[in-house]
């Protein structure tokens, strides 16, 4: 028997929410608990608690530009956006990724410290220490003992190595699941995307504690 709960996964497109969703879906499988995964404007956040993922913005806009160029959802199937992408050289369709990359931006930096049972963690915490960070989010959700356990071993059981077969790290160009390690856009972002970055998103690096200033 499903056993509901006020429990529920938020995390932006590109910031490990096929991830999550995962854990989500082996966790009601095996224990039956359900931890939702979808909120609506409507649903009532203040009887949540929310565990928010939020990943660095320049990785969600590497890790989108590679993804839109390949993916196979209903979105993508006629769309232009994805055929401008192919048309365009990386340097130039990065430039386009971080311009419509607003709205996953725009939801990672949405503040939802005014509910009363919010935790945020970054992605980068999570993957590179699963199994510290697993149980606290699990203890925080108000499980104890040997269900904290139990709910660690089901999400490490769903942990990008075990999934894709790879190490952290190594890639697969058409895969969701491309590389999944933190600060790759190091790797592709040339002075150009830094430039465009800082101009579109002002103080979202400060703001989601990224970068101390705007000198990177």
């Amino acid at each position: 028997m499903k056993k509901n709960t006020n429990l529920h996964f938020l995390v932006g497109h590109k910031s490990g929410k096929a991830w999550l969703t995962r854990v989500a879906e082996s966790i009601e499988k095996e224990k039956g608990i359900v931890i939702s995964k979808e909120m609506g404007p409507k649903d009532d956040y203040e009887s949540k608690k929310i565990l928010h993922l939020i990943r660095d913005p320049r990785d969600v806009i590497v890790s989108g530009y590679f993804y839109h160029r390949i993916c196979k959802e209903k979105w993508a199937k006629n769309s232009k956006y994805q055929s401008l992408l192919n048309l365009l050289d990386k340097f130039s369709g990065l430039m386009v990724e971080i311009h419509y990359a607003r709205g996953a931006i725009n939801k990672t930096c949405t503040n939802y410290n005014s509910y009363p049972n919010y935790m945020c963690m970054k992605y980068e915490d999570l993957i590179l220490n699963q199994e510290t960070n697993f149980r606290k989010i699990f203890e925080w959700f108000g499980f104890e003992g040997e269900a904290v356990n139990d709910l660690t071993r089901i999400a490490l059981s769903c942990g990008f190595e075990k999934i894709t077969g790879r190490k952290l790290g190594e890639e697969s160009k058409g895969s969701h699941a491309r590389k999944g390690i933190p600060g790759d856009w190091k790797n592709h972002f040339t002075e150009k995307h830094k430039e465009y970055f800082k101009e579109t998103y002002p103080g979202v690096l400060e703001l989601l504690k990224y970068e101390d200033n705007d000198k990177w």
